[in-house]
């Protein structure tokens, strides 16, 4: 029950200085809006991977033979990827228009 409370007060944090670290950032270097939204994705992927794998790890432990989603890449069908795809695709644009709006307005009204 904390460590729920916990990594939703560290989320809330989180998500509140995104615009302030990057108009800090936006004014103090020559970092474009697209750049940051690219780079804040590039890193996190590899952690929401980890993150993934080992909560395919502990289904495969808790249920040893069954099939467990997404274990395969290979095995995700066409009618999995796009909805994926697209998903991937609408973050994209959110980071980069959400940080552009950042860089040309301000933290406060974006």
């Amino acid at each position: 029950m904390i460590q729920g409370a916990l990594l939703i007060a560290l989320a809330a944090l989180l998500w509140a200085t995104t615009g302030i670290v990057a108009k800090f950032l936006f004014t103090g270097t020559e970092l474009q809006a697209i750049t940051l939204g690219f780079l804040r994705l590039a890193v996190a992927l590899p952690f929401f991977w980890l993150l993934m794998r080992r909560e395919q790890a502990r289904l495969e432990r808790a249920n040893p033979g069954a099939k467990v989603p997404g274990s395969s890449l290979r095995s995700l069908t066409r009618q999995t990827l796009i909805p994926l795809a697209a998903l991937g695709l609408f973050q994209a644009f959110y980071q980069g228009s959400y940080l552009l709006a950042v860089d040309l307005t301000g933290a406060g009204i974006a």
